[in-house]
Formats: structure tokens, C-alpha cells, sequence
């Protein structure tokens, strides 16, 4: 085989593997409403009530769940591999620390889903986000499997989006108006 026809043959095959590699990420897209801003030291700036923020949260969704053995929770560390927020003119870094995934069935008389990401720089601090959902009428999830779409809102009875440090330098907090999947972009073939 020459060497164009074998080049050829490399690229064909890398487009097609390429996008199986991928396959296994999904990603959601949220907006929501600030609620509250509390600023435990003093950053000097402040983020006004009511100011809407959107953000991406990617996860893979072929994490195991690291908690097998208890089947009324699903814990999927390492599973967000990429997340980004925009809160009015200001927004997030990703600085490649990945974050987790629970779902609980049952914890306390409520079915939890939550999502953390500690690897967000915002305005100079190192954050954390926390989108938090529950149900306290236990109907929402059958099982503590990895959710591959966005479970809808009204389903539960709190919905809350929050963003901080470890030190309390600041905490924002929100509500989540709408979530939805972001579909899968198409491949290209050569």
C-alpha cells in the first residue's frame, strides 16, 4: 500500500473512532436566578438579587458507581470532567479538577440528585458548585443508576444551585428555572 493510500486509511479510521470516544459524555445546560449573596470575608464585589446565570455541566456517563453494594445510592466520582457558569458579566474557569455525582434514593424520606464540581475558578477564588435537587415524595428515580437526562424540575420539591469556597469567602445561591439536555454534535466524515 503506498504511503497516501495508508495515510488515508489512518484518518478514515481516527474519524471513526473519534467519535465513539466521545460518545459516552453528556452534557446539560441550566439557567436559573440568583436568590441570595452572602460575602463571609469581604471580597468587594457582591452579585445583585435576581441577576439570572447559565452554566454547562458535561459528566461521563459510563463512571461506575463507586458505592455497588448499597443500592439506594449512586455515587460517580470523577464523572464531571467539564463544567462552566455565567453569573451577569462574570464567568467561571474550569481548572480541570473533575467533580461528582450522587443520586440517593430514599435518604431521610427524600430521592437526591446532587451535582458538585470543585474545579471552578470565579473571580479569582477557588469554588465550588453545588446543583442540589429533592423529592420528598420519593417518585422521581426508581434506581441510583447514573441519570442520562436532565430529570425534570417540577418533580422536585427543591431545586438549588449554589456557588462558594471551602472558606466561606463568599456563597451565591440560586434557583434552577430550567434544565435541558445538550444534544450530541454531529460528526463529521471525511
Amino acid at each position: 500500500m503506498d504511503r497516501s493510500r495508508r495515510l488515508l486509511v489512518i484518518v478514515a479510521a481516527m474519524a471513526l473512532v473519534a467519535p465513539m470516544a466521545r460518545s459516552d459524555l453528556v452534557t446539560f445546560a441550566f439557567t436559573g436566578e440568583v436568590t441570595d449573596f452572602l460575602d463571609g470575608s469581604g471580597v468587594g464585589w457582591t452579585v445583585p438579587i435576581g441577576a439570572p446565570f447559565d452554566g454547562l455541566i458535561t459528566f461521563d456517563s459510563s463512571t461506575p458507581d463507586s458505592s455497588p453494594e448499597f443500592p439506594e445510592v449512586g455515587r460517580y466520582p470523577d464523572s464531571i470532567v467539564s463544567s462552566s457558569f455565567t453569573i451577569g458579566d462574570h464567568s467561571t474557569i474550569d481548572t480541570g479538577v473533575s467533580g461528582t455525582i450522587s443520586v440517593g434514593l430514599d435518604i431521610e424520606d427524600a430521592d437526591l440528585y446532587v451535582l458538585r464540581d470543585r474545579s471552578l475558578s470565579f473571580r479569582g477564588y477557588a469554588a465550588i458548585i453545588n446543583l442540589i435537587f429533592i423529592d420528598y415524595d420519593l417518585s422521581v428515580f426508581d434506581t441510583d443508576a447514573l441519570p442520562l437526562a436532565p430529570p425534570p424540575l417540577e418533580a422536585f420539591e427543591e431545586v438549588d444551585w449554589s456557588m462558594g469556597t471551602e472558606n466561606s469567602d463568599f456563597a451565591i445561591i440560586g434557583s434552577i428555572d430550567s434544565m435541558t439536555l445538550v444534544p450530541e454534535p454531529s460528526s463529521i466524515l471525511l
